[in-house]
C-alpha cells in the first residue's frame, strides 16, 4: 500500500490532520488502537474566549474561533452530526477584586465584543446557592468532541483508512520514504498525544503530562442552556446531564480516577448547588502540554519525512481546527510554521 501520508494517533489531533489531508485530496491510512478514556473521550469541548479571574483575552481567540466555526461545520455536513453549540459562558464573581476585574474589561475593545449586554441566570438561580454577582460573555462555544471522534472512526472503517492497531515504533522502516508493516508512505504524522512512541524521536521537546478528571453528572430540574463557570464548569450536555471538571495534576502516579479528587469535588460541589444531583460517572485521562503552552508543529531536525502535531494541552478544541491547517498547509504549500508553534523554538 502507498500513501502520501501516514497518520498516528485518531484523537482530537489525529482527527483534523486527516481532515486537512483530505481537504487537499490527499491520500492517507491512520493507526490508532482506539483505547478510550483519552483527554479526547472525556473532553467538554468548550472554546471559551476570556479566561481567569483577570479576565484575560484567550490567545488568538478570535482567528481560533473563526477557523473553529468553519472547520468544525464541515465535519458537522461530512459526518451528519450536530456537533457545534452556542452557548453563553456565565462567570460567577466571587469577591471585589474579581468585580473591579470584570469592570476593567469593559473599557477593553478587544474584549468588549465577547461580553453579553445584559447578564441573567437564566435557570441557574434554581440551581446554585446564591453569589455576590455575575457577568456574561458571549461568542463562547461547546464542540461534542467525543461525538466528533466517534463519528468521524466510523467513516474512517467505512472507508478503509485506519488499520485499528496500537502503533509499534520498532516497525518504523525510516528511509526517503516512511515504511511501516508493508505501508509506504511519503510523510508520518506522529499525534499520539501522551503516549510514549513519538518521544523517543521528539525526546528534545519540553513535554509536561497533565491529568484530568471529569465528573458527569444529572440534575431532575429544568436544564439551562448556558455554560457556568462557578468554582469548576458545569456544562449542560442535555437530558439533564452536566459535564463538570475543575483543575489538574502536574504530578501522579497513575491516571485512573482518584478518591482524592471525588472528594475534593463533592465538597465544592455540594457548596454550589442546592439541589440533588447523581453521580452518573466519573474519568481520568492524561494530556501533554507544552511548557509555554503553545503547540508542538513541525518535522524533525534529522527526518525531514517525520512530523509531529501535539502539545494542545487543556485547549485543544480550539487550537485543533486551525494549527492542523497551519501544518498542512506548511507541508503541502510551504508556508512558512508560526515561530510560536514551530518545535524549532526547542532547538534555540
Amino acid at each position: 500500500m502507498k500513501v502520501d501520508y501516514l497518520v498516528v494517533g485518531q484523537g482530537l489531533a489525529g482527527t483534523h490532520i486527516c481532515h486537512q489531508l483530505q481537504q487537499r485530496g490527499k491520500s492517507f491510512t491512520v493507526i490508532d488502537k482506539g483505547i478510550e478514556g483519552t483527554s479526547s473521550d472525556i473532553a467538554a469541548g468548550v472554546i471559551n474566549p476570556v479566561t481567569g479571574h483577570r479576565y484575560v483575552k484567550s490567545w488568538m481567540v478570535d482567528q481560533l474561533l473563526e477557523s473553529a466555526r468553519t472547520i468544525y461545520n464541515q465535519f458537522e455536513k461530512l459526518l451528519n452530526a450536530k456537533l457545534i453549540y452556542d452557548q453563553n459562558i456565565i462567570r460567577i464573581i466571587f469577591n471585589d477584586t474579581h468585580q473591579k476585574n470584570w469592570e476593567k474589561i469593559h473599557f477593553n475593545p478587544a474584549i468588549e465584543k465577547y461580553l453579553a449586554e445584559k447578564s441573567t441566570l437564566w435557570g441557574y438561580e434554581d440551581l446554585i446557592h446564591p453569589v455576590l454577582n455575575y457577568g456574561e460573555l458571549k461568542g463562547s462555544l461547546r464542540i461534542d468532541v467525543s461525538l466528533l471522534i466517534r463519528s468521524y472512526r466510523a467513516y474512517l472503517q467505512r472507508e478503509n483508512l485506519i488499520k485499528e492497531e496500537a502503533f509499534d515504533l520498532d516497525d518504523l522502516d525510516i528511509q526517503d520514504k516512511i515504511i511501516y508493516k508493508g505501508i509506504k508512505a511519503e510523510n508520518i504524522i506522529l499525534c499520539v498525544g501522551s503516549a510514549i512512541p513519538q518521544k523517543s524521536l521528539f525526546s528534545f521537546l519540553p513535554f509536561t503530562l497533565a491529568k484530568g478528571e471529569v465528573v458527569n453528572l444529572k440534575i431532575n430540574k429544568i436544564q439551562p442552556q448556558k455554560m457556568l463557570r462557578h468554582k469548576s464548569f458545569l456544562v449542560p450536555l442535555g437530558d439533564q446531564n452536566y459535564w463538570t471538571g475543575g483543575g489538574y495534576e502536574w504530578e501522579f502516579k497513575d491516571t485512573l480516577p482518584s478518591q482524592s479528587f471525588m472528594k475534593n469535588w463533592k465538597k465544592s460541589m455540594d457548596l454550589t448547588l442546592k439541589v440533588p444531583y447523581q453521580i452518573l460517572n466519573h474519568k481520568a485521562a492524561v494530556r501533554p502540554c507544552a511548557e509555554d503552552r503553545r503547540p508542538f508543529l513541525g518535522t524533525h531536525p534529522i527526518y525531514p519525512n517525520i512530523h509531529i502535531f501535539n502539545g494542545l494541552g487543556t485547549k485543544g478544541t480550539s487550537l485543533s481546527p486551525y494549527w492542523s491547517k497551519h501544518l498542512i498547509d506548511h507541508l503541502e504549500n510551504g508556508i512558512e510554521l508560526n515561530k510560536e508553534v514551530d518545535i524549532k523554538r526547542c532547538l534555540t
